[in-house]
């Protein structure tokens, strides 16, 4: 995975989640996901704007195109 568990997934929130997401896409990743072993506390909120700040990024990527 390429999303950092400790720092970024349980010690933020959803906006530095997106913005790591876009860093990543910006990069050229193609498969966005969390680190493995997420810890048991990591925001719900965190977790599910993973897929939704990719939706995002590609919708934005769409427009500029």
């Amino acid at each position: 995975g390429n999303i950092n568990n400790p720092e970024t997934l349980y010690a933020r929130g959803p906006d530095q989640v997106r913005e790591e997401v876009y860093r990543c896409l910006d990069a050229g990743v193609q498969i966005i996901a969390p680190e493995c072993a997420i810890p048991l506390a990591t925001k719900l909120e965190n977790l599910l704007e993973i897929p939704k700040a990719v939706k995002s990024w590609h919708s934005n990527q769409a427009i500029v195109s």
